[in-house]
C-alpha cells in the first residue's frame, strides 16, 4: 500500500466588508433647567466584537457658543456599539438652561477615533467615522421693558421729570429702546412747547441686566 500523507496548510480570508458611521441631531428648545439632548449615532453594517466611538461637540455658524461649559457639556465619551447591523447609539450632550435672551445658537457634534478591547486595527480601518451632525438650540427666553408713572408739582422754573425704565430679565448683548413724550387727554398738557419740552435723547440703552433701570 502506499503512504499518504497531509499536509496542514493556512489561508487568510482577507475581510472586504467596511462599516459606516452616521449621526443624526435632534430638534432643542432651550429650557430654564438643563435637559439632555441626544444625538443618534447608526452603524451601518455589524461589526463582530463590537466597538466604542468617541465624540466631541463645538460651536458654530453666526452665533456660537460662547464657551463649552455655559450652553452644552459633552455627556461620557466614547459610547459603545455591541456591533449589530443598523443599531443605533445616542450620544447625549447636556442643553444648560437659563433664563437670559439670546439669540438662536448653533452647534455640532463630531463623531472621533474607534476604539474597542475585542476589535483589531484591521477592523478599526475599515469603520469609517468623522460624521458630523449640527443642531439649533432655540431660545425660550423674553423680557420686558416697564416704565413707571410719575408725578411732578409745577414750579415757576424748569424741572426735570425722569422717567425710569426696567428691564426685568437678563438679554445677551445688551439693548437700545426708542421713547418720546406725547401729550395724552383732555386735561393734559395742551402742548408740547407750551407746557413741557423732550430732552434731546430720544432712546435708553440697557447694558443686559436683569432689574435693571434707566
Amino acid at each position: 500500500t502506499a503512504d499518504i500523507s497531509t499536509v496542514d496548510r493556512t489561508v487568510a480570508i482577507q475581510n472586504d466588508d467596511i462599516a459606516m458611521l452616521t449621526l443624526s441631531a435632534p430638534t432643542i428648545t432651550e429650557t430654564d433647567a438643563n435637559v439632555v439632548a441626544n444625538f443618534v449615532a447608526t452603524i451601518d453594517a455589524a461589526v463582530e466584537g463590537g466597538f466604542s466611538v468617541a465624540f466631541a461637540s463645538d460651536g458654530i455658524g453666526g452665533a456660537l457658543i460662547s464657551t463649552e461649559g455655559t450652553d452644552i457639556t459633552d455627556g461620557a465619551t466614547p459610547v459603545a456599539f455591541t456591533g449589530n447591523a443598523g443599531e443605533t447609539v445616542n450620544v447625549p450632550i447636556t442643553i444648560i438652561g437659563d433664563q437670559i435672551v439670546e439669540e438662536n445658537e448653533t452647534f455640532k457634534v463630531t463623531l472621533g477615533a474607534v476604539t474597542g478591547a475585542s476589535i483589531s486595527a484591521e477592523q478599526i480601518s475599515r469603520i469609517t467615522t468623522g460624521a458630523s451632525a449640527s443642531a439649533i438650540i432655540n431660545n425660550d427666553d423674553t423680557a420686558t421693558v416697564t416704565i413707571a408713572d410719575v408725578s411732578i408739582t409745577e414750579t415757576d422754573a424748569d424741572q426735570t421729570l425722569n422717567f425710569t425704565a426696567t428691564l426685568d430679565a437678563p438679554v445677551e448683548g445688551g439693548l437700545t429702546i426708542a421713547f418720546d413724550g406725547t401729550p395724552l387727554g383732555a386735561s393734559l398738557v395742551a402742548a408740547e412747547t407750551s407746557d413741557f419740552t423732550p430732552v434731546t435723547i430720544t432712546s435708553v440703552t440697557f447694558d443686559g441686566a436683569a432689574a435693571e433701570t434707566e
